[in-house]
């Protein structure tokens, strides 16, 4: 069961009428326990139930007990001190009466206490019961996890009601819908809508007569929310629609708005980003007329401008932003961030050789502010205006005296030069004056054409949509919410709600030491010092941080949280409490392939900047300045390995404007010149948990991705795993941007051979790693989720003398180390690659390849066969041999061969079912497609490929095993066993060298430089072993290790007969076979005492040793 599932079934449980006798059982099914478990508790023979006071104790799970009313804390601390809860080692403690329920975290003592219709709302505090690890985020309020399921039944009963909504051109129209929800959800319990649960109760009243009619009052809610106050009456906007606020800013927009012209590339026909063109210098020659009238800007013919005219236009216009005028200054107050009706402004725009004093694209209109000056230059300012004019621009003028004595005068000025907005006709009248809801079209439009579509809602339908509405939104966590309601639109993925999450802890690992921790070193160093403090509020406020695999924008959400806590910190210092953020939503940028994930990022940042004004300067500043929302939206639904990301995270100073529907979450056209210019001097900040996907699972279409970005570079792209896509993306827009940049990853594209393929192409570009964090678990919220190992990796190729790296011990604790490099192997050290090579770098043993049977199974026999052959096929005992393969050799199963050589064949050939078996073999490598498998048709008494006589003492080592295991599953079989290509061999070697291979040195050595096959080791003779460093073996030092190897084989025989597996399992090791454990650490206290004279201290030390005594030993030798 995932979280949403527990939830759901918890509250099931809290609803239903308290049984005493049954609440224990059904309190433990709810948590995930199958009914045979249950069974076995309740059995009154052979019974799992461990109680000592007529409870139920689930051993190492929770200790139950339900009293009598009014004893429930005293049952409490009888739990908590019953010698069964200790004994049985119980986790949790509980007690209830049916009125109320006390419980206790027996870990570390965290205890609640609640009216037991209500326990359902703590339910976040029981998950470990189920396997799943929490963060304190979600234990103390599990709200994102209950919406999760209330959304995801709504979403599921629609497309129900709605097939054909199932479409993917209509899953977005639904996924729209649930995004504009989500919003007036949050909304109505936050007073954004004025009045408490106000969306909520006005669904319920208007489609209380008509349940059929849900669909009709949403679709006139959304279409009030889309129109301003003022045109609402021309609009026809219904009585009871008309409480709710103009929200717009994209979100319930029926149409997206018009864009300017823009040629196919995605900037103006002749401009540098901006759909205006090029425009004529003041004394450039009248443009060309066109037949019959005046040339329009939509005829797409520009005038030109020299570009060095343009440049400078530019420098200027950054210039005079920097230094407005006071009535500038104070109409840029009044107009920024859609203050103004929504409309976007621009200040101190280039057009051409002129710079206006502020640009509405959308309106194309010009408002200039007139000073004292313009009195005597009004001729020219005449021929200015008549030549934009001629454009198709509108120019308002409004005088810097209105603007400072009468600001809403001078507004009323800028309004009028506003387009007429679509008029929606009047809806008709109900019988009786009773006005009821637009009705709709065919096409689900209200019949005003201005409607959004919506979908019909069945009564089961509106039930969980005014269910999900009367849930407490001010609850509301942005970055678990979208982590977790992302899985809702995907119908693959739904049965995985919750499984998203990422917690707050493990994405502070990522963004810390990317910058978050440099800013608040800054903001200690600047103590009180105001100037200090002001620079690093501008600094922040410049900030851009940019996510290209955001999903629902939990990373982006935490960046945010975590600047606007700094800034209001600075601001705090600085006596300005009150002040508005200046760290713009836009700043915070993303790319993600899903379209509803896409819009529940947007929506994430938008509730994050509601919270933080609330926290940081109070609920009545927060709702004066939050709506109508601001239209810009910078998280881009595509392909993040096929898009360009300079484009859409420009290099400071850069204005570009894009405009394709995967670019923009609502289709409206944004300019990114005037946000590029305040944010000069800012830095770009890339971060994310791209999707890993190793080699072996990936689509075609993501072998295309990557082969996109990698081909030419290296032909060995194939075999790396899909998220080195975005490292490699990383580096190249770090190239043109000094931007520095840290993802989460597997640990393999730090291991084997992805770190030749993948990092020596990093470390070209000049990248080097900042940071990295080793060896850490990344869980979701899944039941009994162990989590995947991951690593994180932070690069730039502006780096300074001091690198962090962060390593996760066995016991949950982060160690830091700072050094001077971290290698691509996530160690502290020189940049050394490992490449394979053909002979061992030190003085041990050549290992080789087993044996390839090539031969169709027709050689080799299972334990009946083998005695079939010689029994009843008179077949010679020694025709038959033991066969080792590493399923055999690691789980002691049994399997033999026919082993025949060359002198032998004439003898065997005449035996008629040899004979038989010999023509199987051959037919099947004749009929073969490799041509060196036809050739092998000729010895088909043969294996494919022979490595060993026969009758050596052989060390084995498996090709495959598992990476729990604390120790190489190896050993030794003696002569007459034949050893399969599933294992590499060292044929008659001295046995010192199972001493090394079975060391921890060699373990992680071969964990780090090895390829893996999903987290499994894939051993490697060329990789692992031949590049293995060994310092030179004194005699003495092969005696004693010798003798280490022989204790290990001793310790396993006095378990005979237990197999490797067995005796290898980490879970049964150190209790069942101590002795072994016992002879691996005198192994490695020998061995390790010859590299540095003492046992290491852990696996890092290890390494770093080993990877010094490598870069010693492979150095070119001086003449």
């Amino acid at each position: 069961m995932n979280a949403v599932e527990i939830e759901e079934a918890v509250s099931q449980l809290a609803e239903a009428p308290f049984d005493p006798e049954e609440f224990p059982f059904a309190f433990l099914e709810a948590f995930g326990n199958k009914k045979t478990t249950i069974q076995r508790l309740k059995s009154k023979r052979n019974s799992t139930n461990k109680s000592d006071l007529g409870g139920v104790l689930q051993r190492n799970n929770i200790h139950i007990k339900v009293c009598l009313p009014g004893e429930v804390t005293d049952t409490l601390t009888a739990l908590r001190e019953s010698p069964a809860t200790a004994k049985q080692k119980a986790k949790f403690i509980l007690a209830t009466d049916g009125k109320s329920l006390e419980a206790e975290n027996l870990a570390d003592g965290e205890t609640i206490v609640c009216d037991y219709p209500e326990f359902h709302n703590h339910f976040g505090f029981f998950l470990p019961l189920a396997g799943i690890t929490t963060v304190k985020q979600i234990r103390e309020n599990a709200f994102d996890i209950k919406a999760t399921g209330r959304l995801n039944k709504l979403y599921v009963e629609l497309l129900n009601q709605n097939p054909d909504w199932d479409s993917a051109e209509r899953r977005e129209e639904l996924n729209h819908l649930m995004a504009r929800l989500i919003f007036c959800f949050f909304a109505e319990d936050t007073n954004i809508f004025y009045s408490n649960n106000l969306f909520t109760d006005t669904i319920a009243q208007m489609s209380a007569g008509d349940l059929s009619n849900t669909h009709e009052v949403l679709s006139e809610l959304f279409r009030a929310m889309a129109t301003p106050l003022k045109q609402r009456e021309k609009a026809g906007i219904r009585n009871w629609a008309n409480g709710f606020p103009y929200v717009n800013g994209g979100l319930f927009s029926p149409h997206p708005l018009t864009p300017s012209p823009l040629s196919p590339s995605g900037r103006g026909a002749g401009g540098e980003g901006n759909s205006l063109g090029k425009y004529p210098h003041p004394l450039a020659p009248s443009p060309k007329q066109g037949e019959g009238g005046q040339e329009t800007m939509s005829e797409g013919k520009y005038w030109e401008i020299p570009p060095a005219l343009k440049k400078k236009m530019t420098e200027v216009a950054r210039q005079f932003r920097k230094e407005p005028t006071p009535s500038e200054n104070i109409l840029w107050q009044a107009l920024r961030g859609r203050k103004l009706e929504g409309r976007k402004f621009r200040r101190q725009q280039p057009i051409g050789a002129f710079i206006v004093d502020f640009f509405c694209g959308t309106e194309r209109l010009i408002v200039e502010v007139d000073g004292g000056i313009h009195k005597s230059q009004q001729e020219a300012d005449q021929q200015r205006q008549e030549l934009l004019e001629s454009l198709g621009l509108k120019v308002v003028r409004v005088s810097s005296e209105l603007v400072e004595t009468n600001l809403a005068e001078a507004l009323a000025v800028v309004r009028q030069g506003f387009s007429p907005h679509p008029l929606t006709p009047s809806p008709k009248q109900g019988e009786g004056g009773q006005e009821t809801p637009t009705p709709l079209s065919p096409s689900g439009r209200g019949a005003g054409g201005e409607g959004l579509i919506v979908p019909r809602f069945s009564r089961i339908a509106r039930s969980y949509l005014l269910h999900v509405g009367n849930l407490d939104w001010t609850k509301i966590n942005p970055d678990i919410f979208g982590s977790m309601i992302q899985a809702v639109a995907d119908e693959d993925e739904r049965g995985a709600l919750g499984m998203h999450y990422t917690s707050v802890p493990n994405i502070l690992k990522v963004l810390n030491p990317l910058f978050l921790d440099d800013l608040r070193e800054q903001l200690v160093e600047a103590g009180d010092n105001g100037r200090k403090l002001l620079n690093l509020r501008k600094r922040i406020a410049r900030i851009r941080v940019f996510d290209p695999a955001c999903g629902s924008g939990n990373f982006l959400v935490i960046a945010y949280k975590e600047m606007r806590a700094i800034e209001a910190e600075i601001n705090q210092r600085r006596g300005e409490a009150d002040r508005a953020s200046e760290i713009p939503l836009t700043n915070f940028r993303g790319i993600e392939i899903r379209h509803f994930s896409c819009e529940i990022a947007r929506l994430a940042l938008i509730i994050a900047e509601y919270q933080c004004d609330v926290l940081y300067r109070g609920q009545r500043l927060a709702l004066a300045e939050f709506l109508p929302l601001k239209a810009d939206n910078w998280i881009t639904c595509g392909n993040a390995l096929r898009l360009d990301w300079l484009s859409l995270c420009p290099p400071t100073d850069k204005g570009v404007r894009v405009q394709r529907e995967d670019l923009d979450l609502w289709q409206e056209t944004r300019d990114e010149a005037e946000i590029e210019f305040e944010n000069e001097g800012g830095g770009t900040y890339i971060c994310g948990n791209p999707p890993y996907k190793g080699s072996q699972w990936q689509s075609k279409e993501q072998k295309a991705d990557l082969k996109g970005i990698f081909e030419g570079r290296t032909k060995k792209w194939k075999s790396l795993d899909y998220v080195a896509g975005w490292f490699m993306k990383a580096a190249d827009y770090g190239t043109q941007t000094n931007a520095a940049a840290a993802f989460v990853s597997t640990n393999s594209i730090c291991q084997g051979r992805q770190v030749e393929t993948l990092w020596s192409l990093i470390l070209e570009s000049k990248h080097e790693i900042i940071f990295a964090y080793t060896n850490l678990k990344w869980s979701n919220l899944a039941s009994y989720n162990a989590g995947v190992t991951v690593v994180i990796v932070g690069i730039t190729n502006d780096a300074g003398s001091t690198r962090k790296l962060y390593s996760v011990e066995a016991n949950s604790e982060t160690t830091l180390k700072e050094t001077n490099n971290i290698n691509p192997y996530l160690i502290a050290g020189v940049n050394t690659i490992i490449q394979s090579v053909s002979k061992p770098i030190s003085s041990v043993h050549e290992m080789s390849f087993g044996n390839m049977p090539n031969e169709g199974g027709f050689l080799l026999l299972d334990q009946i066969e083998a005695e079939n052959a010689t029994k009843k096929h008179q077949v010679k005992s020694h025709f038959i041999r033991p066969f080792i393969g590493s399923q055999e050799f690691i789980k002691g199963q049994q399997r033999r061969c026919i082993w025949i050589n060359d002198e032998e064949y004439p003898e065997a050939k005449h035996n008629a079912w040899l004979s038989d078996r010999f023509e199987s073999v051959r037919i099947k490598r004749e009929t073969s497609n490799r041509q060196t498998t036809q050739q092998l048709a000729d010895t088909p008494y043969r294996f494919g490929e022979v490595r060993q006589r026969g009758n050596e003492r052989v060390i084995v080592v498996p090709r495959v095993s598992s990476e729990n295991r604390p120790y190489l599953p190896i050993g030794i079989v003696e002569g007459g066993t034949i050893i399969g290509d599933r294992n590499f061999a060292l044929y008659d070697a001295p046995l010192w060298n199972m001493a090394l291979i079975a060391s921890r040195l060699h373990w992680v050595w071969i964990g780090t430089v090895c390829v893996r096959l999903e987290m499994r080791f894939s051993y490697s003779n060329t990789l692992g072993w031949n590049t293995f460093p060994v310092p030179t073996l004194t005699e003495q030092n092969k005696t004693d290790l010798t003798r280490c190897a022989e204790d290990i084989l001793l310790a396993r025989e006095q378990y005979f007969p237990a197999t490797i597996a067995d005796m290898y399992d980490p879970e049964r090791m150190d209790k069942e076979f101590p002795l072994v454990r016992e002879a691996h650490d005198r192994n490695d206290e020998v061995l390790e005492r010859i590299y540095i004279g003492r046992r290491f201290k852990n696996d890092t030390e290890r390494l770093e040793k080993l990877f010094e005594l490598y870069t010693k030993m492979t150095a070119p030798k001086s003449s």
